[in-house]
Parts: C-alpha cells; sequence; structure tokens
C-alpha cells in the first residue's frame, strides 16, 4: 500500500521542510508579589452586611497589597461557609494598580440531616440536625441537635 502512494507521502514529507521555524517567544514578566488596589468592588451579596466586607477589605483600598495577604482573605472568606461561590480578579486600571473586584454567591440558608442511632445503653434513638446561617440576622449561625429515643434531648446553640 505504501509503495502506490509513495509520490503523496513523498510529497508531505517534502512540504514539512518547507515548513518555517519560529523560536519559542521569552518572556522576560517578572512574578508580582504585591499590588496596588484602587478600589475593592463587591457583587452579588444579598445576605451580608457591607459593614463583613469592609472589615475584610478595607486596608486593601489605595495601598499596596501582597499577594499571598490577598489570597489568605479569601481563604477566610471560603471558611465562613456564608457563600456557596467566591470568583474574584484584578482588573487593570493602569500605571501596574488594579482595581480588585470579588463576585459572591450567597450559600443555602442550611440543611438539615437524619440518623439512626443504636447501643446497649440507650437502644435505639433518631438523631435529627440542622445547620441555618443568617436566619436569627446576618452574619449568624444556628444549629440544633434533636434526639429521640430512651434519653431524648434537644440542643440548640445559635
Amino acid at each position: 500500500i505504501g509503495r502506490a502512494h509513495f509520490d503523496e507521502i513523498k510529497a508531505l514529507a517534502d512540504s514539512l521542510n518547507d515548513i518555517e521555524y519560529k523560536p519559542i517567544k521569552k518572556y522576560d514578566a517578572v512574578p508580582l508579589d504585591s499590588i496596588f488596589i484602587n478600589n475593592v468592588i463587591i457583587t452579588g451579596s444579598k445576605k451580608m452586611t457591607p459593614k463583613y466586607f469592609r472589615n475584610l477589605f478595607d486596608e486593601a483600598e489605595n495601598s499596596w497589597v501582597r499577594l499571598d495577604g490577598l489570597e489568605k482573605t479569601i481563604r477566610l472568606m471560603v471558611g465562613t461557609r456564608f457563600f456557596q461561590k467566591i470568583d474574584y480578579e484584578l482588573e487593570p486600571t493602569g500605571d501596574g494598580q488594579a482595581n480588585l473586584i470579588i463576585k459572591v454567591k450567597d450559600a443555602d440558608p442550611g440543611y438539615v440531616s437524619a440518623g439512626v442511632h443504636y447501643d446497649n445503653n440507650y437502644h435505639g434513638s433518631i438523631l435529627l440536625n440542622g445547620t441555618f446561617r443568617n436566619v436569627l440576622g446576618k452574619r449568624t449561625k444556628l444549629l440544633t441537635d434533636l434526639v429521640l429515643g430512651s434519653n431524648p434531648r434537644l440542643q440548640i446553640r445559635a
């Protein structure tokens, strides 16, 4: 089969030799460790107060910010679980400065879980647990535990 298509294969091989070599472009950019933030713009949150975000990012506006410090603050926001999603970007404004744009999506208000427990001391019981955020007010957390069985109890923590 190769002999039958020899002329085509030779033409393809010769065409590869006609391709011009282009060296890989070298970049001399140095990674940033800090950047000047002009403004912090936060969108998407309906449940958190502006004061919450000011407490986190007040020092960032109109100042030099270390990028590792910025990442730490964003991780702190993620750890609160008040948000389902957090996207952020640095929008260049010129002269090595940028606006910090943070887009958040508030997390669901809570969840309920159930379970069954059995042991030799208390025998069987049903466990109900609920965790609710921002129900009693903004930036609040309500935890409830209900145990139904031979040793019933209700525990509510705010």
